[in-house]
């Protein structure tokens, strides 16, 4: 993800969509029905509707979208043609979490529909939930991550 474009796009200088990460995993590329190593975009309707939905984040968030897109463990969207990823920060005490939502359209472009701050908790039911029904599509690339989602009870 270019910052310089990223930091113009948030501020509203720059019409975008920018591209905030690519699809580096064929399983995502599956459920989402794009290819492998297509560029998964944010727009300008997302940015607006989670600036007045999602207050609590800032533009350091943004920043890390295309680490989540790459780290997160993922698991079937609500809908065709979505996935859910939630990226959990590897770190021992309190690790923060975000959920990124990604739809292919019919246009054959990815684009993030939804970018939230998550609790602790529900991603971690949401993890143990995909893994005991074997809805699991990838897992997190950290394992710390790996071992706080399926072991740990953080207060």
């Amino acid at each position: 993800m270019d910052e310089v474009q990223l930091a113009n796009y948030y501020a509203g200088l720059d019409p975008g969509p920018v591209a905030a990460g690519v699809v580096s995993d064929w399983r995502v590329a599956r459920v989402l029905g794009c290819t492998q190593g297509a560029k998964i975009q944010l727009s300008d309707w997302t940015l607006t509707k989670t600036k007045f939905r999602h207050d609590d984040l800032d533009f350091a968030d943004y920043l890390k979208l295309s680490e989540i897109l790459r780290e997160a463990f993922v698991i079937r969207g609500r809908t065709r043609e979505t996935a859910e990823m939630i990226y959990v920060e590897p770190r021992e005490f309190r690790p923060p979490c975000w959920r990124v939502v990604v739809k292919h359209t019919v246009r054959s472009e990815a684009f993030i529909t939804n970018f939230q701050r998550y609790h602790f908790s529900e991603a971690r039911r949401i993890y143990r939930r995909a893994l005991k029904d074997g809805q699991l599509v990838l897992d997190a690339k950290s394992t710390l991550a790996q071992r706080l989602l399926r072991h740990a009870s953080i207060s």
